[in-house]
């Protein structure tokens, strides 16, 4: 599978999302799915890439924006922004085709941009000017991370967590954000006894135009 995820917008009333994943059935080998996830139906469409036909169709929240799957394809999010003020990420089971249990992620509000890493759901919170991880297995938002930047919308991870990528459509900019070491402060002499160096993340912000939205990265990272 792609590291990268090629997303599409049609229209103002359907996004469409294709995903290389697997859609697992008792019967079934794995296949390529297209997720498509209509904003004015709130329907997120299941359709088998071979046929091009519609496999199930399921019912998320309101306001419906982005989606992304699991590695393994057996599970979909999708974001639910509420034009700033949701705070409500749709869960559906891609293997028994039905509607799980919404994640609330208050007072995280305007959640939109996704990505799925090492089985955490991260998401932007374009109200709270915030990027913030979700842990499936604990059912709690673990992490969380200011941008202070206007309308934080979509986000891209790299494969190692070290680094991730996030437009701000309000404030026309790109963030970069690095998990650096940083060593210790030093006395006199040069050393702090005791004192260890410490990760922390480390914000780049880019001047671009105001209302950036969608974005890509090159294969090598070199440009986005």
């Amino acid at each position: 599978m792609s590291n990268y995820t090629v997303r599409l917008g049609i229209g103002i009333t359907l996004a469409v999302f294709v995903f290389s994943v697997p859609l697992f059935a008792a019967s079934t080998a794995p296949q390529n799915v297209l997720l498509v996830v209509s904003k004015a139906d709130r329907k997120l469409a299941v359709v088998d890439l071979a046929t091009l036909s519609v496999v199930v169709r399921l019912d998320v929240d309101a306001d419906p924006h982005e989606v992304v799957a699991t590695p393994d394809g057996r599970i979909a999010y999708v974001s639910n922004m509420g034009n700033g003020n949701g705070h409500g990420i749709s869960v559906l089971d891609l293997v028994e085709k039905r509607v799980m249990p919404s994640i609330d992620t208050a007072p995280l509000t305007g959640p939109h941009g996704l990505a799925f890493l090492d089985g955490k759901l991260w998401f932007t919170a374009q109200g709270a000017k915030a990027v913030a991880q979700y842990n499936p297995n604990s059912g709690r938002i673990d992490w969380i991370m200011g941008t202070g930047q206007d309308w934080t919308h979509m986000i891209e991870v790299t494969p190692d967590g070290r680094r991730f990528y996030t437009t701000n459509a309000g404030s026309g900019t790109v963030s970069i954000f690095d998990h650096s070491e940083i060593p210790p402060s030093v006395d006199a002499s040069g050393r702090v006894p005791g004192r260890k160096a410490t990760m922390e993340w480390i914000q780049t912000v880019i001047p671009l135009a105001k209302g950036v939205e969608g974005f890509d990265v090159s294969p090598d990272g070199r440009e986005l």
